[in-house]
């Protein structure tokens, strides 16, 4: 069973489940069976975050699910899967197994210093595995005063 069909199994019998809720699964679930290093390019990675200037942005994601593309400098430039609504992210998600580089859309494009990431968890590297955890809504979109704003509003943004 892969780590996202764990998760979505507990969540049947617990009342009141929400990002936070599966985030903590998910989190506690990759600190068992995930690696904590720093991610490879082409690896897809799990990781609490706090923008250096969140002022420049309308939101941000404190959770970002990132494909790793490239490293710059101080940052990494990933594509967060959570910008994607999650009907869909499973199949990308899949098709980012074992590549090194991928065209993504340009709204999921984002840099990441590494002073501003928290914990980072890499997720197995299985077509289950990357499916089900990008199929979870574990996303944290806050604006540049820290307050919610709901994820629909990411997945349809351009």
């Amino acid at each position: 069973m892969s780590i996202g069909e764990r998760i979505k199994e507990k969540a049947s019998g617990v009342a009141g489940t929400d990002p936070d809720w599966y985030a903590n699964e998910l989190y506690t679930e990759l600190s068992e069976v995930g690696e904590t290093r720093f991610p490879e390019i082409g690896e897809l990675c799990f990781f609490s975050y706090s923008a250096a200037y969140p002022k420049k942005y309308p939101f941000y994601d404190r959770r970002p699910l990132v494909y790793v593309m490239e490293y710059q400098n101080d940052k990494i430039l990933g594509s967060n899967l959570h910008y994607l609504n999650p009907d869909y992210r499973d199949g990308i998600a899949k098709g980012l197994l074992n590549k090194t580089s991928a065209i993504l859309p340009k709204k999921t494009l984002h840099r990441y210093f590494f002073s501003n990431i928290g914990d980072i968890f890499i997720i197995p590297s299985t077509l289950e595995d990357y499916a089900s955890v990008a199929q979870l809504v574990t996303e944290n979109f806050v604006n540049k005063y820290g307050q919610k704003v709901s994820p629909q509003r990411a997945w349809d943004s351009i």
